[in-house]
């Protein structure tokens, strides 16, 4: 395969995993990284749970403040179709965010993890088929 670089045709270059790899040091709990390894990280999935711990707690204080301030005899407060308008209030963020994150990760993501497997390094970076 040739790797010479196209804009200066150096043939100087690396493989982005092999440079992420070779500047990484992982040791016990604790990884130490080069600044080049550090530029030739691999695309990063989105994450399902602190996000999702997040908007669970803002939404459940959102609604019980809502909530809070309904009058007591309120039909949202003492209604199973109250209740389940709180209830959707309160998990279809949530939904939402599992869906998107989930659709990123199967879609985009694996788009960009081939491309940073395929791609090389000189003094830029540039992908090879």
């Amino acid at each position: 395969m040739d790797c010479t670089c196209p804009r200066c045709a150096s043939g100087q270059t690396q493989r982005l995993p092999v440079l992420y790899a070779d500047g990484t040091l992982i040791k016990g709990h604790r990884s130490m990284q080069t600044t080049a390894s550090f530029l030739a990280s691999p695309p990063k999935p989105m994450t399902y749970a602190g996000p999702l711990v997040a908007l669970f707690l803002i939404f459940l204080i959102m609604g019980d403040i809502a909530v809070a301030r309904l009058p007591p005899d309120s039909w949202l407060v003492h209604s199973s179709l109250g209740n389940a308008l709180q209830a959707a209030f309160l998990f279809s963020p949530l939904i939402v965010w599992v869906f998107n994150a989930y659709r990123y990760n199967q879609t985009t993501w694996r788009k960009r993890l081939a491309q940073w497997q395929r791609s090389f390094r000189c003094g830029e970076v540039f992908i090879r088929s």
